[in-house]
């Protein structure tokens, strides 16, 4: 079993020494919780990273017969999960003590711009609304055509009825963004 163990040190210690040189990094140019938090997403990813590689390499020395390989692969695979186990209750411990950590600050977008061109609402073809012709894609506004005005630069100055600013395609991708936690 201690021989076992023995095989893994130098990868504990490079694991070890990566978390400290991060750590001290992250702590010195932003904060001690800062800092934490970067080093627990750090680990789950390498943790997670090398459980799968070790576990596929677990696999691929048993199917071989080889024994030898196998023994050390089961060491490294047993370390990797170890750590994981110990990364997750971390990150668990870290979240209950400090649960603002848990919900992320919306990303800043400009009001009044679309990505599709022009300004405000329906400021572009895929922003919503008809022109009272029928036409959904010509970005006269939101509100069906009415109370905004095309400028001679391309840009849409909206009237006093438009109410969705952004458009139908910018506010989808707004919610995508915001279901998914970005």
């Amino acid at each position: 079993m201690v021989a076992r163990l023995s095989r893994v040190i130098p990868m504990l210690l490079v694991l070890a020494v990566a978390a400290a040189v991060v750590y001290v990094f992250v702590a010195y140019t932003k904060s001690p919780l800062r800092a934490k938090e970067v080093v627990i997403k750090m680990f789950l990813a390498i943790t997670g990273a090398l459980s799968v590689f070790f576990a596929l390499f677990t696999l691929y020395s048993l199917f071989e017969s080889n024994e030898g390989v196998f023994d050390l692969a089961v060491s490294f695979l047993i370390t990797a999960l170890v750590g994981l186990g110990v990364t997750l209750l971390s990150r668990w411990r870290f979240l209950k003590n400090h649960p603002n950590y848990r919900i992320k600050p919306d990303r800043a977008s400009a009001r009044g711009r679309s990505p599709f061109g022009g300004t405000g609402a329906g400021g572009g073809p895929f922003a919503g609304g008809s022109d009272g012709a029928g036409n959904p894609f010509s970005g006269s506004g939101g509100s069906g055509g009415a109370g905004g005005q095309r400028s001679a630069g391309g840009g849409y100055t909206p009237g006093p009825t438009a109410q969705v600013p952004g458009g139908g395609i910018v506010t989808l991708i707004r919610l995508l963004m915001r279901v998914m936690g970005r």
